[in-house]
């Protein structure tokens, strides 16, 4: 059994439908990119090598939520491809971990 949210237009009519997944990687990215902000201000340094570049580039927070649309666009778009359904929960609990690890 799959879970999606329903996605409705300005209109009020039923759209598209996004699973649940995708959005909760969607808000663990959000979520990463602020305690990121948060120990980056402690003097932490960022892990992702690429991040670090856009980082010291002045476009981390830009790439950081483009990467994010990106990944939850495709990844909506080919969720009936089932390898693409297993990227995603990899992602999902991946950010998730990523969460969990800023926090404590």
């Amino acid at each position: 059994m799959e879970l999606h949210l329903p996605l409705r237009s300005p209109s009020g009519q039923l759209g598209a439908t996004v699973p649940v997944v995708i959005v909760a990687y969607a808000m663990f990215s959000i979520l990463d990119l602020g305690f990121s902000k948060m120990a980056f201000f402690f003097g932490y340094v960022e892990a992702n090598p690429i991040l670090r570049a856009t980082l010291a580039a002045g476009t981390f927070e830009a790439s950081k939520i483009m990467l994010t649309l990106l990944v939850t666009i495709i990844g909506t778009a080919l969720w009936p491809v089932r390898v693409v359904r297993g990227i995603m929960w990899t992602a999902s609990g991946a950010m998730g971990a990523l969460t969990f690890f800023h926090i404590f």
